[in-house]
């Protein structure tokens, strides 16, 4: 009796981790199948004038934010420093892969110091 039971239980589980799973990928799905805004978007008042203007975003890469004379140079600037290298090379290579304008900072007295200044030299990051 206490077997049935016990089994019931696990099936009860396992069919509500199902359920649950399904509904997370039907979410995913919605999220990621959403359509993007392409227009602007106005809201009217009652005299028809707009009251409220969405634009869609605009991408602006990143070299084309440094072009002098470009309006978006006054743009706030952002730094992302990578801290600590020297102690995991295929870390490194991960993030140098990436190709993005990263600053490293190397620990002197890492494991692997000279060879992370060395992969970052031949990636002409130094």
């Amino acid at each position: 009796m206490q077997k049935k039971r016990q089994s019931k239980k696990r099936l009860l589980s396992a069919g509500l981790i199902v359920v649950f799973a399904i509904a997370l990928i039907a979410a995913a799905l919605l999220f990621l199948t959403r359509p993007e805004h392409t227009e602007k978007i106005s809201v009217e008042t009652k005299a028809g004038k707009p009251a409220i203007v969405i634009s869609p975003p605009k991408i602006v890469k990143p070299s084309e934010i440094t072009k002098p004379g470009n309006v978006h140079a006054n743009l706030p600037k952002l730094a992302i420093v990578i801290d600590d290298v020297g102690y995991d090379n295929k870390i490194l290579k991960s993030f140098i892969s990436l190709d993005l304008p990263l600053t490293y900072a190397v620990l002197p007295n890492a494991t692997r110091y000279r060879q992370s200044v060395n992969i970052l030299e031949k990636a002409n990051l130094d």
